[in-house]
C-alpha cells in the first residue's frame, strides 16, 4: 500500500493502479492508468550518440536520461581508465565507443583514443600527427583541446592548425588528414570542430589570421573558406583570439552558422560561407558555445557586453537594431551555460551560479559558491551538473526561484573537459583518467523491462517481443511489473524494437489521467478527468477534475512524490507548465495560473483566470473533443 497521505503530500513508493471509474467507464479508466505507469522510451532517443561537444543538441541537454545525482571514487563508479597525457577535449560516443583527442604535455604526439563504453577498456590509440617543433601552448591550455565530432563510419579529430584527421572510427583506420591549413594560436587552440551535412566546419580566430572554413567531410577538401569582416580596433592579435565553437541554427527557414569571435560575433550561409549578419559586442577569448532558444541567440564573451542575445532575423550589421538584452553580472567566460524552460543557469569561472529569464535578460538569482570552473553545464531531468577544475562537482535544480542544491560530490582529480552522457550515465574526463558513473547496468531505482520477460531488462528484437504473460499481483500491494503494465495497456501488445520500458510512477489515487506535461525541474503533471461519464451524460457533475504532480527528487527514476496542485475543475482536457504559470484546457475555456508551478499548496479552481471562452461544445458530445496543450518553438 502506499505510504503517506492518499490525497497529497509526502508519499512514499506508488503502489499499483486500481481499477476505480465513477462514470461507469472502467475499462478505459483502467488502461489509461496503467499507460501512465509505463512510458516507453526508444532507446535511442534515450542513450543516444554525444556526438560532439556539448551533445547532439549543442546545448549539454540530455533530455531523457536519468544521470546519477551521487558518486565518488568508492560509490556509482562503473568503470576507470587512466589517460595518459595532458587534453582538455571532451569525449563523444557512438555505438558503444568512446573517443578521445590525446596530446602529450609537449604536444610532439597528437591522438585519438578509443575506450570500450561497456568495460573501460582502451580499444585503440591511434598515433595522428608528430609535431617536431609544436607552437606555444599556454600552460592552461592543451594541445588537444578542441572536441573531436563523430558520425556513422567517420571520427574528426581537430588539433587547430597542428592537423586535423578523419579516421574510421570502427577500425581506427585513417582516411584522410591536413596540416596545411595555417593559424597562429598563440596560446594554444580551443574551437571544436561541427558537422553541418557533407561538410566540417572549422573555426580559426587566432593571432595572425581570423577566419571560418568548411572541409568536404568525405575527402578533407577545401570547399569555402571566409575571412572575418570584423574591426578589431587594434593591431595587437593577442585581442583577437577566440575559441569559440559554432552553432547551426535554422530560423523563418534560413540556416545560419553562427560564430562568435572577438570584439563581435557573426552569422554565415553554412553551404557557401556568405556572411548574412554581424552584431558587435567587444570582449575577446570567447570560448562559450552560442545557445538558440525562444528564437534569440545566446552569445557570451569574456568582457565587452559580456552576455547578449540577438534576434536572427536580420541581415548587415544588427548591432543596433536586433540585440533583445544584454547582461554583465558574473558571467562565465569558458563554461556554457543550459536552458531549462524560461531560464538560463550558468556558473562562472570562479564559481558564481546563476539564473536569468532568457526572455528578458533579467536576472532570477544568483548564488556565490567556490571552484574554478571550465567545463561546460549538462542537464537532465531538471538537474544540471557543474564539475570544477579541482575534482568538485555540484549537482542543483534548475529552479527559477533560487538556488537549489541536489548534491555535491568529489573525484580524485578535477575537469576542465565538459562530461558526455552515454545511456544513464556521466562519461567524466578528468586531469588524469575517464570515468564512467552510474548505476548498475540493469537494476537499481526503476525496473526496467523490454521483451524480456515481468521485471526483466532489456530492449526489443528486430521483430519486437511481446510482453510477457505474468501475474499482476507481483507483490501485494506493490507496484505493477512495467512488461505487465504494457500488456494491460493493449493485451498482446509488443515492445517496439530498440525500446525500452520503465515503471515511473503506478498511484492508486489517479484515476482517467488524460493528459499530463513535465516541467522546468522534471516533475510530471497530470490531468485527471474524473467528470468523464457515460455515454449520453456530458459530464458527472457531482465530481470534480484536478490536476497531481509527481516528483522523482532523488534521480532513482521512480517518483517519490505527489501532491494535488489544482483542484475543482471542470472539463479538464490537458494541461501544458511554463511561460509563467500552469495552462488548463477545461472546454469551453482555456484558463492560466500564474506561478501555479511554483506553489507547494492546493490551488482552487477559481484562483484561475479564463484567458479564452466560447469553444462550441455540442450538446450530444460526451466524448472529448479537445485534447492536449503544447507550447510552439515561438511560445
Amino acid at each position: 500500500m502506499q505510504r503517506g497521505d492518499p490525497a497529497g503530500g509526502s508519499a512514499g513508493h506508488f503502489s499499483r493502479p486500481r481499477a476505480c471509474d465513477p462514470g461507469g467507464m472502467l475499462s478505459c479508466a483502467a488502461r489509461w492508468a496503467v499507460a501512465l505507469a509505463a512510458i516507453v522510451v526508444p532507446s535511442a532517443a534515450r542513450g543516444g550518440s554525444w556526438n560532439q561537444f556539448r551533445g547532439p543538441s549543442g546545448d549539454g541537454r540530455a533530455a531523457t536520461a536519468r544521470l546519477p545525482t551521487e558518486w565518488s571514487e568508492e560509490k556509482n563508479v562503473r568503470w576507470k581508465t587512466e589517460i595518459p597525457g595532458k587534453a582538455w577535449a571532451s569525449p563523444v560516443e557512438l555505438d558503444g565507443r568512446i573517443w578521445l583527442a590525446n596530446a602529450t604535455p609537449d604536444g610532439k604526439r597528437l591522438s585519438a583514443v578509443c575506450v570500450d563504453a561497456e568495460s573501460g577498456r582502451v580499444l585503440h590509440d591511434v598515433t595522428l600527427f608528430e609535431v617536431e617543433k609544436p607552437a606555444f601552448c599556454h600552460d592552461y591550455n592543451s594541445y588537444a583541446s578542441p572536441t573531436p565530432v563523430i558520425e556513422p563510419g567517420r571520427l574528426y579529430v581537430h588539433f587547430g592548425s597542428a592537423g586535423t584527421a578523419c579516421l574510421d572510427p570502427a577500425t581506427g583506420a585513417i582516411l584522410w588528414k591536413r596540416q596545411d591549413i595555417p593559424c597562429d594560436h598563440h596560446r594554444g587552440p580551443g574551437s571544436s570542430p561541427i558537422l553541418h551535412e557533407d561538410l566540417l566546419v572549422l573555426v580559426f580566430d587566432g593571432f595572425d589570421v581570423q577566419y571560418v572554413t568548411a572541409l568536404d567531410s568525405k575527402t578533407g577538401r577545401t570547399v569555402w573558406r571566409t575571412d572575418r569582416s570584423i574591426d578589431y580596433g587594434t593591431a595587437d592579435g593577442d585581442m583577437k583570439k577566440a575559441y569559440c565553437t559554432p552553432t547551426v541554427v535554422d530560423h523563418g527557414g534560413r540556416r545560419q552558422l553562427v560564430c562568435p569571435a572577438a570584439v563581435g560575433t557573426v552569422a554565415y550561409d553554412p553551404r557557401t560561407g556568405k556572411e548574412l549578419w554581424k552584431v558587435v559586442h567587444g570582449g575577446y577569448n570567447t570560448a562559450m558555445r552560442p545557445l538558440f532558444t525562444h528564437d534569440l541567440v545566446v552569445i557570451c564573451t569574456q568582457s565587452g557586453d559580456r552576455m547578449l542575445a540577438v534576434r536572427p532575423d536580420g541581415d548587415g550589421d544588427v548591432t543596433k537594431t536586433h540585440v533583445a538584452w544584454k547582461f554583465g553580472k558574473s558571467t562565465p567566460s569558458r563554461p556554457s551555460q543550459s536552458v531549462v524552460g524560461d531560464h538560463l543557469y550558468m556558473v562562472s569561472d570562479t564559481g558564481i551560479f546563476g539564473a536569468i529569464d532568457v526572455r528578458t535578460g533579467q536576472q532570477a538569482w544568483s548564488d556565490r559558491r567556490t571552484g574554478r570552473h571550465s567545463a561546460s553545464l549538462v542537464e537532465s531531468g531538471g538537474r544540471l551538473y557543474a564539475f570544477d577544475e579541482d575534482g568538485g562537482a555540484v549537482v542543483f535544480a534548475a529552479d527559477p526561484t533560487g538556488f537549489r542544491m541536489v548534491a555535491e560530490n568529489r573525484l580524485a582529480a578535477g575537469c576542465m573537459a565538459s562530461p558526455a552522457v552515454v545511456g544513464d550515465d556521466l562519461v567524466v574526463r578528468t586531469k588524469t583518467h575517464l570515468y564512467r558513473l552510474g548505476g548498475p547496468p540493469a537494476g537499481g531505482g526503476a525496473a526496467k523491462a523490454a521483451g524480456t520477460g515481468a521485471g526483466g531488462a532489456g530492449t526489443g528484437d528486430a521483430g519486437g517481443v511481446a510482453a510477457a504473460d505474468a501475474t499482476l499481483d507481483t507483490e501485494p500491494g506493490g507496484p505493477m511489473a512495467a512488461a505487465d503494465a504494457v500488456r494491460q495497456v493493449r493485451p498482446g501488445a509488443a515492445v517496439p524494437a530498440g525500446a525500452e520500458v520503465t515503471l515511473f510512477a503506478a498511484e492508486p489515487v489517479i484515476r482517467n489521467p488524460i493528459g499530463a506535461a513535465t516541467d522546468a525541474r522534471g516533475r510530471l503533471w497530470v490531468a485527471e478527468n474524473h467528470t468523464y461519464a457515460e455515454k449520453g451524460v456530458q459530464r458527472d457533475g457531482p465530481l470534480r477534475d484536478r490536476v497531481t504532480v509527481l516528483e522523482d527528487a532523488d534521480g532513482d527514476g521512480v517518483a517519490e512524490r505527489h501532491r494535488i496542485a489544482v483542484d475543482g475543475l471542470e472539463g479538464l482536457t490537458g494541461v501544458a507548465v511554463g511561460h509563467g504559470g500552469v495552462w488548463l484546457a477545461c472546454p469551453p475555456r482555456l484558463l492560466f495560473l500564474p506561478d501555479a508551478d511554483r506553489s507547494e499548496v492546493t490551488l482552487p479552481a477559481s484562483a484561475a483566470r479564463v484567458v479564452l471562452d466560447g469553444f462550441d461544445v455540442p450538446p450530444r458530445s460526451h466524448h472529448n473533443f479537445m485534447n492536449g496543450l503544447s507550447f510552439g518553438p515561438d511560445g
